[in-house]
């Protein structure tokens, strides 16, 4: 059928020789993780589709399943490592100001 047809085409343009780690999987947890919306319902789509791309990784045998584990522990280590230094830079950079009423203050 079609299907067969479309995954013939993935390994004739996209040979099933993908490396260590899946960037696919890595990404699509960032988005997942990162872009949460704030229906309930969008976000189990989102967890959805984020596991529906680490599936797929495997069973089209783009990746190896280690690749795909590797890809996300990347993508959770990136995001804490990104997290920690926003952090960082906050508690040392100047306080900005915000508008409150219209006016220019301190950020307390």
């Amino acid at each position: 059928g079609a299907s067969i047809v479309a995954l013939r085409f993935l390994y004739a343009v996209d040979p099933p020789v993908n490396v260590f780690p899946s960037f696919h999987a890595a990404l699509a947890w960032i988005v997942a993780h990162h872009f949460q919306p704030t229906s309930p319902y969008l976000r189990w789509a989102v967890r959805i589709w984020m596991a529906s791309i680490c599936l797929a990784c495997v069973l089209t045998k783009q990746h190896f399943a280690a690749d795909v584990a590797a890809g996300l522990l990347l993508a959770i280590g990136v995001s804490r490592v990104v997290s920690i230094a926003l952090q960082a830079r906050a508690s040392i950079l100047p306080v900005e100001t915000i508008y409150e009423g219209g006016q220019v203050s301190p950020r307390t």
